[in-house]
């Protein structure tokens, strides 16, 4: 082999050689020996020279190469002969004397480098499908000079392969850029299979949720190793459950598919296809399903009982989101449990409880009783997490039991005293839409209308979902606690997510959010900093990427300030804004408008801001007090009803600035609202929503006129407080010039509606004046009537017709040249001196000039976008000066705006917003816009982009050998079926294509099996079949399971990282 070696070197340098061949001892002694194969097949180049030579052997040979000019030669015992190849060509080399053929000879041109390739011989393989299968093959390629090479094969090996005959070509090229082809077969045969093909049945033909499907039939030709596939599709067509399941050698199958998980959801007529072979190996059949959510829920009338737990058995499973103010002031929880079996006595459930606390998961054992599904013992890892059950899921147990079951036609089940013995009990039927599904289910509560809800669906052992709020006499009631049923069902084994809760996220739910606020006081003056806090409910609602956003604006609905903050896990935040720079200059009543993430969410409140030039005086108010009559409630025949004294006085007549207080002397519940039943203007000026017995509520009247008000619960309750008297004056306008700012039909629309007080509006009325930039005929020796201690309601009038057009401009500044000429304005308004200023002496200096822009357009850096991606906003505001605020914001496909913005120009004009998509954004067209304003000129401006979730996140649980039904096992037997199940978790419907190999311990493969289908979100379970051969090795097998988008040749991409596992042979 040294001197076969050498004298290729040797022929690459000098390309002559002398190759020796050495005849082996075995030769002579035995001539029916082959030669060894290195020395059978040979590549020389032309003119290289073989010399055979036996050096020990007594016995001689004589030897002869194929081909004309060669001749042969006689070898004896130590001697040899020489053959010289100059014609390039295959040759053989012939033992004469014993026609033994002893090796081939392969003469190339030693200009150009030999490349041999290695093709198999003809393929032919059986398919199932009509549409082929895939075949497998090696191909290898030898360069003299390069070594082993790759060749490359068209079709590739592992491509599925259509029946009939494809040639396959397989090119090999070395460093020098030589090339050789080979070509061979590829045969697939179409497997026949004929007759009545399969037939299948379920043992019935309705079933509900936790129900098990048995199916079996019969298949009229079996091919060895084939699994049955069976899928079932719910009536929208969408796949909730598919399995295979391995067939006998008599044709015959039967396999157990349980009704539970997130998919089953819709009733309906549901569909199963077993299919076996090729696709048109079918059967089909229907049966009716009574979903999750479809339950016959009783009516008002019915005398249908239930309790807390009732209905619970073994292998029942619940997970809900959960928090109570006393666990970390309602911080978010994960709670799963599932019921595992009955304790020896059979009094009590062993529940295997497990627990998701942000990064802290925890897992145990706890026994709930029969009577009451409270904990009776735990393990001392869950001890906490059990109270939060005992507080929430369980809680409604205070009031029904299994001893003492409540119906759903009972006004009340009992009394709390969290909320001073108000009355529990149902209140209507409401459909509602959680995590697990949508029911029509019961609503258990109090405050109706308002505030706390526990909805009850009469099927399941336990509430769908709860809101209910901490007791208090003022504010806003923090959240108590809530809960949401995220999924429920039945498994006689351990659920997926108890036994996988530490890896699985916290599943988000569709709650929308409400919040909370406040500030620290309620008066400010310049250079100090207004604290904003509160909170968001419920928890379940907080996305830890979402922040609170408060708007702050002037007395002239200009915005001021935008601020944000992410709030707590427990829903709790903090915002502190400072009050200095140019926009902090007006002296008034600023409103500061707080959101999450709806609009309706949104919170308003305000507070009153001395820029420095008043400093708030505070003035005594005057008191009245209104009574409820005790019985105003019970009825429309009631006897303050006829007489016009259920609010008692009615009317009630006070002085602007009056404080009235509503006092319940009543035993039932009452809302105080503003307006008439009849008009549906609840509130618009004054409402308490929950006036309850033996409390208060009270509302200062600023502003003179008549306000109608009624009880929103019980309508027949009517009544009327009158503030303050006075007439219209007739006034005749002084003549001589008006200049009446644009932005003064701003502050007058805010007087007009009340949004801001007298003190405000004659404050901008100072300010105006000051600047030169209003200017009305004045006569000061006009009207004396600076006595008066409000404004005339007429002015009012006028500035509300004035700013709709109804009314000139002369008709509105004869209500300005009023308040100059009585002297009006020195006085005070609520206390709350008002400087006086000259207006007859004053200078007039001209208005300033502002710049009106051209245009303004707003653009983003690309059109489309991913979740995650960051969007990049671009405003230019044609002609705008430098500092000019632009108010931008973005809106989802559903018109919700999720951000909202104030930029501001440079020197160009232009200006720059850019935002973070979340990850939980909808997919859709967005659009950015937005809107400024300059000196009464409106401009805006829009722009689309589109946004698309990344590929969803798809995630393999477990997975694991089984025997048919699903039961784990260690082993598989050869000669038989084994099965692989494999458990995922998606968080989105998601299409998905599963592979699983199984190799023995000699990496030999024992099949490949896969699965194309869409994976529904939540749990999938997979089951696939693998014919075990008699001749597998012994030992451990390695599984491996892959998830991709599509097969990788058809350019799909990986969604999973590999996931293995071992089963035993045997």
């Amino acid at each position: 082999m040294s001197n076969l070696n050498h004298s290729r070197i040797l022929a690459i340098i000098s390309f002559t050689s002398l190759i020796v061949l050495v005849v082996p001892s075995a030769f002579a002694t035995n001539h029916q020996e082959q030669f060894p194969t290195f020395y059978r097949n040979m590549t020389i180049f032309k003119g290289d020279t073989i010399t055979v030579t036996n050096p020990t052997q007594p016995y001689g040979t004589n030897f002869q190469v194929d081909g004309d000019g060669f001749g042969s030669g006689q070898v004896s015992n130590g001697s040899s002969v020489s053959f010289t190849f100059n014609k390039i060509g295959d040759f053989a080399i012939f033992d004469d004397l014993h026609r033994n053929l002893t090796g081939f000879i392969n003469v190339v041109d030693p200009t150009v480098t030999p490349i041999i390739i290695t093709v198999p011989s003809p393929i032919v393989v059986q398919s199932t499908s009509s549409s082929g299968t895939v075949v497998t093959y090696s191909v290898t390629a030898v360069d003299a000079v390069d070594g082993p090479i790759t060749p490359v094969c068209t079709p590739t090996s592992g491509s599925t392969f259509p029946v009939g005959t494809t040639t396959v070509t397989c090119t090999a090229s070395d460093a020098a850029g030589n090339s050789k082809t080979a070509t061979f077969a590829v045969t697939v045969n179409a497997q026949q299979i004929t007759g009545p093909l399969i037939t299948t049945s379920t043992d019935k033909s309705s079933y509900a949720f936790g129900d098990t499907i048995v199916v079996s039939g019969v298949i009229q030709s079996v091919v060895p190793g084939t699994p049955l596939t069976i899928q079932i599709f719910d009536p929208n067509n969408n796949l909730v459950s598919v399995t295979q399941v391995g067939v006998s050698n008599d044709g015959k199958y039967i396999n157990s598919i349980s009704i539970t998980g997130t998919a089953w959801t819709t009733s309906g007529m549901y569909t199963l296809k077993a299919q076996y072979g090729p696709p048109n190996v079918t059967a089909q059949l229907t049966f009716y399903f009574s979903g999750q959510s479809s339950v016959t829920i009783p009516s008002p009338a019915s005398n249908n009982s239930w309790y807390p737990g009732k209905g619970l058995k073994q292998g029942d499973y619940f997970s809900y989101n959960v928090c109570w103010t006393d666990w970390h002031n309602c911080a978010p929880l994960q709670m799963n449990f599932w019921v595992k079996n009955e304790t020896s006595d059979g009094s009590e459930w062993n529940v295997v409880f497990a627990v998701v606390d942000g990064s802290n998961v925890q897992k145990g054992v706890m026994t709930i009783g029969k009577i009451t599904p409270d904990p009776a013992s735990f393990d001392s890892n869950i001890s906490d997490y059990t109270a939060v059950y005992r507080s929430t899921v369980s809680w409604l147990d205070s009031f029904a039991t299994k001893d003492s079951p409540k119906t759903f036609n009972v006004p009340a089940w009992g009394r709390t005293g969290s909320v001073g013995g108000q009355s529990v009990g149902p209140l209507d039927q409401e459909e509602i839409t959680v995590g697990s599904g949508t029911f029509n289910a019961w609503v258990i509560g109090w405050h109706y209308g308002v505030d706390n809800k526990v909805w009850v669906d009469p099927n399941l052992p336990f509430p769908v979902k709860a809101i209910v709020y901490v007791d208090v006499t003022t504010g806003i009631p923090p959240i108590n606690y809530n809960l949401e049923l995220l999924q429920y069902g039945n498994s006689q084994t351990e659920p997926y997510f108890i036994s996988t809760s530490s890896s699985l996220p916290l599943i988000p739910t569709q709650s929308s959010s409400a919040i909370t606020a406040a500030t620290d006081k309620s008066s400010y003056n310049a250079g100090d900093s207004v604290v904003v806090s509160g909170t968001v409910n419920p928890i379940s609602s907080i996305n830890p990427q979402q922040p609170v956003t408060v708007q702050t604006y002037n007395m002239y609905n200009v915005l001021v300030r935008i601020d944000q903050a992410i709030p707590s896990p427990n829903g709790a935040y903090s915002i502190t804004i400072p009050t200095h720079g140019p926009l902090w200059q007006n002296t008034g009543t600023y409103t500061l408008k707080i959101q999450y993430d709806q609009p309706s969410s949104a919170s308003k409140l305000t507070f009153h801001f001395n820029s420095g030039t008043i400093t708030p005086v505070p003035t005594p108010q005057t008191q009245a007090e209104i009574d409820i009559a005790a019985g105003a409630g019970g009825s429309a025949n009631a006897a303050c009803v006829t007489a016009n004294n259920c609010f008692a006085p009615n009317p009630l007549t006070v002085a602007p600035g009056t404080t009235v207080t509503w006092k319940n002397t009543d035993t039932a519940m009452h809302v105080v609202c503003s307006g008439k039943a009849t008009d549906d203007a609840c509130g618009k000026v004054f409402e308490d929503d929950s006036l309850k017995p033996g409390t208060t509520f009270q509302f200062t009247f600023a502003d003179t006129g008549t306000y109608d008000y009624f009880c929103s619960v019980h309508p027949w309750m009517t009544g009327q407080v009158i503030v303050g008297q006075g007439g219209q004056p007739t006034v005749t306008p002084t003549p001589g010039s008006i200049i009446l700012p644009p932005i003064l039909k701003i502050v007058a629309k805010e007087w007009s509606q009340n949004t801001i007080s007298d003190f405000d509006f004659l404050q901008s009325v100072q300010y105006l004046v000051n600047q030169g930039m209003l200017v009305v005929p004045h006569n000061a020796s006009g009207y004396n009537s600076s006595s008066l201690s409000t404004i005339p309601q007429w002015i009012k009038n006028n500035a509300a017709q004035w700013t709709d057009g109804s009314v000139s401009d002369a008709t509105f500044a004869s209500g300005i040249e009023y308040l100059f000429n009585s002297k009006y304005l020195p006085v005070s308004v609520n206390g709350i001196p008002i400087p006086v200023f000259n207006a007859q002496n004053q200078t007039i200096q001209p208005v300033p000039v502002i710049p009106i822009p051209t245009s303004i357009k707003v653009s983003t850096d690309k059109s489309s976008y991913f979740t995650g991606d960051t969007v990049i906003a671009t405003i230019l505001f044609s002609g705008a000066n430098a500092g000019q605020n632009i108010a931008i914001s973005f809106a989802d496909p559903t018109g919700n705006t999720i951000i909202s913005r104030t930029v501001t120009t440079d020197n160009t004009g232009s200006a720059i917003s850019q935002f973070k998509i979340p990850s939980y954004a909808k997919e859709g067209t967005y659009q950015a816009v937005v809107t400024a304003s300059v000196n009464s000129h409106n401009f805006n401006s829009s722009s689309q982009f589109s946004v698309q979730q990344k590929a969803p996140s798809v995630s393999i649980v477990s997975v694991q050998a089984t025997d048919q039904q699903g039961n784990p096992v260690s082993s598989f037997s050869r000669g038989s079926s084994g099965y692989v199940k494999v458990l995922l978790y998606t968080q989105s419907n998601t299409p998905s294509l599963v592979t699983v190999n199984l190799f023995d311990s000699q990496l030999t493969t024992l099949g490949i099996g896969s699965l194309k289908t869409t994976l529904a979100t939540g749990q999938s379970e997979i089951i696939l079949s693998f014919a075990i051969q008699n001749d597998a090795t012994v030992g451990t097998a390695n599984i491996y399971v892959d998830t991709f988008t599509d097969w990788p040749s058809s350019g799909g991409k990986p969604l999973t990282p590999e996931s293995s596992s071992t089963v035993g042979i045997q």
